[in-house]
């Protein structure tokens, strides 16, 4: 007898293709360990997957937003669109309700609070896998609905440890779970070059937008380069900061010299632009655990950034990686030509990779999952 837990997995149709790399790598977690996984989301041809699953595709295609919109929770089209997706998801559930066990939340907040309620209706237990920290737009109204969603779940799987503190769950602490990090693929993401091989190159990596820091990291450039003139720097991701920063780095190429690369979006050459870069800077203002974090450190690609969201959880000063205490441009330009001139920056390199390794590799992450959902058979719920 299959005594394996049946899972309903709720996931927001965004409009970039990110999440849907999350959501792939959640349902491959998922697979060996479920009886059966149902896809509660919309433009489901996005999930790159060899494993057969059942699709509830509510058809809710965001795809003619780009990233000139608006963040969601700007816009008023987004937000009827993210009632809409949850009343049809909340209807999708009560339809399917002889089919699954539990129900997991994934890159949907703040979008899901009906559904969860729904949910509880049906008497099925409920966990969010938090992939976020702390709102910067809207917070307080944000934090509130956070209090809700977190008094109506039945399990809080933290994607780091740290965010317990940063969303202040210690009160929930009989619903807290193991942590609900992605694994990383190290036979892709592996480390080809040596880090002692490589030039002088910083990267920024990720969607080009505010909380990302990637106006700061662009006015730090001129601050590393008057002090290290051997470097270079790429910016590799989209977003609605891509204009102002081809005109700001074609005043520094103008001015100063500086040789600035603006790769755009990457993916399968990812590895390969990781393991030229010697340093990547991660100058956010809120996180949850950066993807790019962990695939640098697999890379053996030191990682600087700042102490937000799950960072401190990965990078240990001077051990691991590099920490910052804020994203203002000199702070970056400080610690990045510290980072640069660090004697023992190839230890730094090898302890990065070993971290990934010993915890984020799919075998480690498919036993985390497996303690994650097996609590639907919990009965001190």
């Amino acid at each position: 007898m299959d005594n394996r837990i049946r899972v309903a997995v709720i996931a927001f149709p965004w409009p970039s293709n990110v999440p849907y790399k999350f959501l792939t790598d959640l349902i491959k977690i998922i697979n060996p360990i479920a009886k059966k996984i149902i896809i509660i989301t919309g433009n489901t041809s996005r999930i790159n997957t060899e494993n057969k699953v059942i699709f509830k595709d509510l058809h809710i295609h965001l795809d003619h937003f780009t990233n000139k919109i608006p963040r969601p929770i700007h816009n008023f089209i987004w937000i009827l669109k993210s009632i809409i997706f949850q009343i049809k998801g909340s209807i999708e559930l009560i339809n399917s309700r002889k089919e699954y066990d539990i129900v997991i939340f994934y890159v949907a907040h703040p979008f899901f609070l009906l559904i969860l309620i729904t949910a509880k209706i049906l008497r099925k237990r409920t966990l969010e896998i938090i992939t976020r920290g702390s709102p910067t737009y809207f917070r307080n109204l944000l934090n509130l609905q956070s209090i809700i969603i977190f008094e109506l779940l039945d399990g809080i799987s933290p994607e780091s440890p740290q965010l317990i503190n940063i969303l202040n769950l210690k009160k929930y602490s009989k619903k807290l779970l193991p942590d609900g990090a992605r694994f990383i693929d190290m036979s892709k993401f592996d480390m080809y070059n040596n880090i002692n091989k490589r030039n002088n190159i910083i990267g920024f990596v990720g969607r080009l937008e505010k909380e990302k820091g990637i106006e700061q990291f662009v006015e730090a450039i001129p601050l590393i380069f008057k002090e290290i003139k051997k470097v270079e720097f790429y910016i590799i991701g989209s977003g609605s900061k891509l204009t102002w920063i081809r005109k700001k780095c074609l005043e520094y190429q103008t001015e100063l010299g500086v040789e600035i690369s603006i790769i755009g979006w990457v993916d399968e050459n990812l590895p390969y632009i990781l393991n030229d870069i010697k340093l990547v800077v991660v100058p956010s203002s809120s996180e949850g655990l950066p993807t790019i974090v962990l695939e640098s450190m697999s890379c053996g690609t030191p990682v600087l950034a700042t102490k937000v969201g799950g960072i401190p959880d990965i990078i240990e000063d001077n051990v691991t990686g590099f920490l910052m205490k804020d994203n203002s441009p000199y702070c970056i330009a400080l610690h990045s030509i510290r980072a640069l001139e660090y004697p023992g920056i190839e230890k730094i390199s090898e302890n990065g990779r070993d971290v990934i390794v010993r915890k984020y590799s799919y075998e480690a992450c498919i036993e985390r999952y497996k303690k994650i959902i097996q609590f639907a058979k919990r009965d001190d719920l």
